[in-house]
């Protein structure tokens, strides 16, 4: 049974009304009595009521222009009705149902039937209650989480257009270098820690007279005079030991048509991107500066 249910009773016959509220008022409900259609009206405007017992035939105001103007404030869900009359006429019946009632009673019905009717109807209302206040939380849920995720998207969309730049960023910064590393005027090399040339700048390829692919994977050694290369090797040697520390020389490097070419050069052990450890080495041709000093 429906807890703290209030039902209004609306009969203008005084005996029966007042027979019937105290019939369901021994069932636990709230019950507020009205004597005509008008009252009712009133009895409604300044009363919480769950559910209406309505007489179908009253004077002044019948019980269907009644349940008319109830039907034009609430639902048959929000408010049930259910219809008493003394006769169980087949046309009433009809109109009653195409006005909006929930259920029809004969008047003479045995009490147990009518407190069943009205429990089925409270019921009926509590569950679309129930359904309603979900139906509520669940578009609350909906639209938080469709706002979630018009944020989730927003952030996303600025990180990758963040991530974008960057790449961009990325990708004209290494053009410029290579262009810096292809013509910048000094000789760069990167060699393993065998001697081996690993990479060549343009500028340092075009110096010796080479393309850059006709020196990768040589032994750089081959590049200086025979007279220098033990020179060379123990120069390399001390910057293998000292890692990070620059060294520095002055030695001659022969071209592709056999022409020494004195170069002063720095060179530095540093660790690659996976972690292999490589020799940069970084030369100036000064030929001419020792052309010039009459050397």
């Amino acid at each position: 049974m429906a807890q703290n249910a209030t039902i209004l009773i609306v009969d203008d016959e005084n005996t029966f009304r007042k027979t019937l509220a105290l019939q369901v008022s021994s069932r636990g409900y709230e019950v507020i009595s009205a004597a005509s259609g008008k009252e009712a009206l009133l009895k409604l405007k300044s009363n919480l009521v769950d559910l209406i017992l309505l007489d179908l035939n009253m004077p002044e105001m019948h019980g269907n222009e009644l349940l008319r103007q109830i039907r034009s404030d609430y639902s048959a869900l929000d408010l049930p009705v259910l219809m008493l009359t003394s006769s169980d006429g087949t046309d009433d019946m009809i109109k009653a149902f195409g006005l909006g009632a929930n259920d029809y009673l004969i008047k003479s019905c045995d009490i147990e039937i009518l407190a069943a009717r009205i429990e089925t109807q409270l019921s009926l209302k509590s569950m679309n209650m129930t359904l309603t206040v979900r139906q509520s939380d669940l578009r609350q849920e909906y639209v938080q989480a469709k706002s979630r995720m018009e944020l989730d998207r927003i952030a996303m969309k600025k990180e990758i257009d963040h991530r974008v730049m960057a790449e961009m960023a990325l990708i004209e910064s290494e053009k410029r270098y290579k262009v810096l590393y292809d013509n910048t005027p000094a000789m760069y090399f990167s060699l393993n820690t065998m001697g081996q040339i690993l990479s060549v700048n343009r500028y340092g390829a075009h110096v010796l007279g080479y393309q850059r692919e006709e020196l990768v994977g040589r032994d750089i050694q081959d590049l200086y005079e025979p007279g220098d290369r033990p020179r060379f090797w123990e120069n390399l040697e001390e910057v293998i030991c000292n890692p990070g520390v620059p060294c520095r020389w002055q030695l001659s490097k022969l071209g592709k048509d056999g022409m020494p070419i004195l170069i002063r050069e720095t060179a530095r052990l540093v660790q690659g991107v996976t972690g292999e450890k490589n020799i940069l080495l970084v030369g100036v041709d000064i030929s001419d500066e020792h052309i010039n000093l009459g050397l």
